[in-house]
Formats: C-alpha cells, structure tokens, sequence
C-alpha cells in the first residue's frame, strides 16, 4: 500500500498561501515500543512525496521541514518496518516507523 498525501494549505509563513502534499510520519524507536505502544514515540512529522521516495530508496527516515523548504535526513534513523495508521492500519494518510536509533 502506498500513503494517500494529503493537500495543505498553509497561512503562515515562511511558506504563506502555498499548498503542499504531506503525509503524517509517526517515527517510533524500536527498542522502546516492544514494551508499551506508546513509550517509543520519537518524533511526529510531515513527509512529502520526495521524502516518501527518499526513505524508500535509503531506509533513512527522510522528513519534509516547512521552515527551511527542504528535506532533512534523519542519518541515525534507520527504517525496520513500515506500517500505516488508524484502526486495522487501513488509513494510508498516517505512516508509522519503527526505527533503530544509533548513538
């Protein structure tokens, strides 16, 4: 399945009156989530297409920062598994990473 990117309008600067595509990243540390759902959570943050195709491509967790208008690699982020959000993990427009923190 791939994510359903959803169109967003944005009101404030830097980036006023533009729209972007994004998605919401979930990012969850692996060692962490084994013992509740919840302890694990990293980081909560916005994908766009690039950053989607990025992370595929690498494994790296690639999110989208609407300061700077650029990709931001996440270099000690490293993808284990890819699930999508919502009840039974059928709604495309959430993505969660299990992730392995390194340093």
């Amino acid at each position: 399945m791939e994510p359903k990117f959803t169109r967003v309008l944005f009101l404030d600067k830097p980036v006023f009156g533009v729209c972007l595509e994004f998605i919401v990243v979930n990012i969850f540390d692996l060692k962490t989530t084994r013992l509740t759902p919840t302890s694990g959570l990293l980081e909560t943050g916005f994908m766009d297409p690039s950053a989607w195709e990025k992370t595929k491509e690498t494994k790296v967790v690639h999110l989208w920062s609407i300061n700077t208008q650029q990709l931001k690699p996440r270099e000690n982020m490293r993808v284990i598994s890819c699930t999508f959000g919502g009840k039974n993990g059928c709604d495309n427009r959430i993505v969660n990473f299990a992730v392995t923190v390194d340093g």
